[in-house]
């Protein structure tokens, strides 16, 4: 059986991962909000490269989200399925279920 580790410099280190997250917190949800306020080229250079690797990621999906939606009602307009068209072969069912899961 290891060792019981419960002494203040493991304490200490426990409170330093604790601040760690939190500030990393804080920081990723500065950067999300000033994400729309400047260029992009500018953005990138008032964070730090891992917080712009991740507000990338969630922009990305958001747009990639709001595309799809725009495109399922569109379908719905016209009566075509466009994700047959594209080439994918996936129908929206199909999309639904690879991105959600069989729910």
């Amino acid at each position: 059986m290891g060792l019981c580790a419960h002494t203040q410099v493991e304490e200490y280190l426990n409170d330093v991962i604790t601040k760690m997250r939190s500030e990393l917190r804080s920081i990723l949800k500065d950067s999300v909000n000033a994400y729309p306020t400047k260029p992009r080229h500018e953005w990138l250079f008032d964070w730090p490269s891992q917080i712009i690797l991740v507000v990338n990621q969630i922009y990305w999906c958001q747009e990639v989200e709001q595309v799809r939606a725009e495109l399922k009602c569109v379908c719905g307009l016209v009566g075509v399925d466009v994700m047959s068209m594209c080439g994918c072969g996936w129908a929206w069912e199909e999309w639904e279920i690879a991105r959600w899961g069989d729910q």
